[in-house]
């Protein structure tokens, strides 16, 4: 009988020690953080309308490229925006504005922004501004799209496309008619622990106007290039 019990209180305590471990587990995911994944349906250039929100959306309920950039600043991690053929005109004019609500894009979180295809999407910065500005420590992923006519307008500033503090890959993804009053009339990506990859990418009648010069790269990043032309 003596042996029997024993046999009760161990089989008592190994349910006891599953149940733990089970909640355990289930603490360790809830605790993770849900990744945004936003469909553009608009090629507006408007603000979202409620940044607490976590949703992407204008003041007419319209999913726009900026709105679902500032959601995606506006929520950690690495969240995913999708976008359709079309032209994204960047009509916000505002340069020197850092929360991207007026002028260029500004990235400050980890983003993954995908197109139709370079042949498809379009996005333009109206000669106003450079169209994307990524900042230190944001992982970004831009592919299958066309970044053009972006300018920058002060004195001796860099990266007329494309200014990158952060972790940038492009891939399949063509450059053209972008321009700098300082270097990289395309990109200019600098910065300490930055990097920049390309991969299938085509640069395209970009030009700097500064003594860094780099018309189509101005490059102080580690680097990779494939395939690039």
């Amino acid at each position: 009988m003596r042996i029997d019990w024993l046999a009760r209180v161990r089989i008592r305590c190994r349910k006891i020690r599953r149940r733990r471990s089970y909640a355990g587990v289930v603490q360790r995911l809830e605790d993770r953080a849900l990744l945004a994944a936003f469909v553009v349906d608009s090629t507006d250039d408007a603000p979202d309308a409620n940044l607490s929100d976590g949703i992407a959306a204008d003041s007419l309920g319209r999913v726009t490229l900026r709105a679902a950039i500032q959601q995606a600043n506006a929520l950690s991690g690495g969240d995913t925006i999708t976008l359709p053929a079309g032209f994204f005109s960047l009509t916000q004019i505002g340069p020197g504005e850092s929360a991207g609500t007026t002028g260029d894009l500004d990235i400050l979180d980890g983003v993954t922004l995908t197109g139709a295809g370079a042949d498809a999407t379009f996005i333009n910065g109206m000669s106003q501004d450079r169209v994307f500005d990524v900042a230190a420590g944001a992982p970004v992923k831009l592919s299958k799209m066309t970044i053009e006519s972006g300018l920058t307008l002060f004195s001796q500033e860099d990266g007329g496309g494309i200014r990158n503090f952060g972790t940038l890959e492009l891939s399949k993804v063509i450059l053209t008619s972008n321009s700098a009053s300082g270097g990289g009339g395309a990109i200019a990506s600098f910065g300490a622990g930055s990097s920049l990859t390309i991969t299938d990418s085509t640069f395209e009648n970009n030009s700097s106007n500064g003594p860094l010069g780099g018309g189509a790269i101005f490059n102080g990043s580690q680097t990779t290039i494939t395939r690039g032309v």
